[in-house]
């Protein structure tokens, strides 16, 4: 070997030693440090081979561990894949209802408020979250005097939970739990692989008291491996956000280099090994490297330098940033607009079709996922308000997609267009439509009081039937059909009562309250054949001057002009309350009969004394009239502002010493 050749050999090897190292870094989980003399002996399960089976298999798709799921946790791109996908199932949330007939409202709203104080919604947010951070999200119900008990499986029993127990629910993280012993020997049982109760963090807790979020489980030889839980979303999406972040990195390198400048020089004295020679062609490329811009000067040797440029071609590199992006989106199913906000680009570019897509793969987790520990959980709240479970009331799960203001007044406007040709058609009444509006949310009438019809003008609904009827072959429209006249009729013979009820002739005070009275009779009818609902209602009499006096002294509220009114559930609560003969009689009260009830129109217009009463559970104010007759009877009414009412609510008679 030359004596030239060694001294470039050196010279290399010198200039690569100041050259900085590239490498990339890598991290991994060690065994604990341990003092001098000290051997471990069974460290948690650190040497157990469960907690390896499968981490180093399968070409590395095993178990990667909590700590480095956690890690994970902190980069964007795996980070928005889980909670995307748990603000999606939680955004619209539920909707708790009853199925039955049976009036279910008051004890919905008590539920809801229960739900709320919990922070139901945000608890399985946080679970649906972890589970896709560590493959398994678990929230422990906690129960007053349970603590010495968790061992023991939850009963969803009134024997078990007491009116008043339930406390809260607590999100726990998967690496704080591990399953307790397991059937691992029978796969024909129900709880085959399945954890009977779990420890955190030593403390033994049944399963029942936890709700587990799996939402991809494995099979059932990969479980101890990965703790009991599934795959989390985090490792399915590492090939995919490692080739990203490769992608991303190279067209970054790619434009900060793109460009490679040089200058033909004489190297002959750094590869000849002087030492001169390597500094001076060191002091040669800083005094490049500083001057190289478009506002600096760069001089050259004019028979011993020569410059040269090479430009890499960029053409391309949004597309692939673009496909490779969008590779990212496919293991959760989510379109790129939901999961990083990049709108599709284009001509006609649309996400509608994605977006539906995507709420169907929404809605089919929220019922495999969430739609048993919900409905456990509900049950659990009625336990702990009612003292009992009402199978009743259930719920459902809102649908994601909300349609716009204009959607939705065309939906009513085809809805409107649809009851007048019924009603034309004599299908149905305009009564019945008007009991659907009132029943149905959204509507812009949900809540009127069905029975409390307005009065029709002249010219109203009924003869605007045919105003756009088409006109025949001759141009002359058909004539609107003229009324029967199979009889002649006199209105003063049949005199109308306050309800618009025609009665049967007389004087129109006497008419009137025989009509009320009527009518009284029929909804005590109604409501005593009826068991449940409130269907019924009947505004019996005007609301009197000096009740509408008395009112106004003691809340402000005027209530002149308005009516008083009745349920078929009132009755059946007053007679549930006061029908009893036996317990009346220990009260020094007799019982309520239908005819006390229909005695309400004299009772409320001529009674002897009103007194405020304050405010009930629902906000309405409410009365205590006195009259009178015979005994003393006593009838509760309470103010509904929105309907303009006085509605009773409840009455008893005291027997007269």
């Amino acid at each position: 070997m030359s004596k030239k050749k060694k001294h470039t050999d050196k010279a290399m090897r010198r200039a690569l030693q100041r050259l900085p190292e590239k490498q990339p870094a890598s991290y991994s989980l060690d065994f604990p440090s341990l003092p001098d003399g000290v051997k471990p002996n069974g460290i948690a399960m650190d040497n157990s081979p469960l907690g390896n089976f499968g981490a180093d298999c399968f070409f590395g798709t095993g178990f990667i561990g909590y700590p480095r799921l956690a890690e994970l946790a902190q980069i964007s791109e795996y980070r928005s894949v889980s909670e995307t996908t748990a603000n999606e199932m939680t955004r619209q949330w539920i909707e708790i209802k009853s199925v039955g007939e049976e009036d279910n409202s008051e004890a919905i709203r008590q539920i809801e408020e229960c739900c709320e104080r919990l922070n139901v919604r945000d608890v399985f947010r946080k679970a649906v979250e972890t589970d896709g951070l560590f493959g398994r999200g678990q929230i422990l119900v906690q129960i007053k005097d349970h603590d010495g008990k968790l061992a023991n499986p939850l009963l969803l029993t009134e024997k078990t939970i007491a009116k008043g127990s339930l406390k809260a629910l607590v999100n726990i993280e998967s690496m704080w739990t591990t399953p307790a012993p397991y059937n691992a020997v029978d796969p024909t049982l129900p709880d085959f692989y399945k954890p009977k109760a779990w420890y955190v963090m030593a403390q033994e807790i049944h399963a029942s008291r936890l709700f587990t979020l799996i939402s991809r489980p494995v099979p059932d030889m990969l479980k101890p491996a990965y703790n009991f839980g599934g795959v989390s979303m985090t490792q399915l999406m590492m090939p995919y956000v490692e080739r990203w972040l490769r992608t991303v990195d190279s067209v970054s390198d790619l434009l900060h280099s793109f460009s490679l400048s040089g200058i033909k020089t004489d190297m002959s004295a750094i590869l000849s090994g002087s030492d001169d020679g390597d500094t001076n062609i060191m002091l040669r490329a800083e005094l490049y490297n500083r001057l190289r811009d478009n506002r600096g000067l760069m001089l050259l040797s004019k028979d011993e330098e020569e410059f040269f440029q090479f430009n890499t071609p960029l053409s391309g590199l949004d597309a692939l940033l673009a496909q490779s992006q969008e590779q990212m989106a496919a293991p959760s199913h989510t379109p790129l607009v939901k999961l990083l906000g990049i709108t599709p680009s284009g001509l006609n570019a649309s996400t509608e079709g994605e977006i539906a897509v995507y709420y169907d793969h929404i809605r089919a987790m929220q019922e495999n996922l969430l739609r048993d520990p919900l409905d456990k959980l509900l049950k659990l709240v009625q336990l702990h308000l009612f003292g009992k479970v009402d199978d009743n009331i259930t719920f459902d799960f809102v649908p994601l997609r909300q349609m716009s203001e204009t959607e939705l007044s065309t939906i009513r406007k085809s809805d409107t267009d649809r009851d007048v040709a019924y009603i034309q058609a004599g299908v149905v009444s305009a009564e019945e439509v008007r009991g659907r509006l009132a029943g149905e949310p959204g509507s812009g009438y949900n809540g009127i009081d069905v029975e409390d019809v307005p009065e029709m003008p002249d010219d109203g609904f009924s003869d605007g039937m045919n105003d756009g009827a088409e006109e025949d072959v001759g141009g002359q429209a058909d004539p609107k059909p003229e009324p029967a006249q199979d009889a002649e009729w006199d209105e003063s013979k049949h005199p109308r009562a306050e309800n618009g009820q025609f009665g049967s002739g007389g004087n129109s005070s006497d008419n009137s309250r025989s009509a009320s009275k009527t009518n009284l009779s029929n909804l005590f009818q109604a409501a005593t054949s009826n068991t449940s609902g409130n269907k019924a209602f009947f505004d019996f009499a005007k609301v009197s001057p000096q009740t509408a006096e008395a009112v106004a002294q003691a809340t402000g509220q005027d209530v002149s002009g308005w009516k008083h009114s009745i349920g078929e559930a009132c009755i059946r609560h007053i007679l549930k309350q006061h029908g009893n003969e036996k317990v009346e009689n220990k009260r020094g009260q007799r019982v309520v009969t239908q005819q006390d009830i229909e005695r309400l129109p004299e009772i409320l217009s001529n009674f002897d004394e009103i007194s405020y009463s304050g405010t009930n559970d629902d906000g309405n104010e409410t009365f205590v009239v006195r009259k009178e007759i015979e005994d003393e009877v006593f009838c509760v009414q309470e103010i509904w502002t929105g309907r303009k009412k006085m509605a009773v609510k409840t009455m008893w008679i005291r027997k007269k010493k």
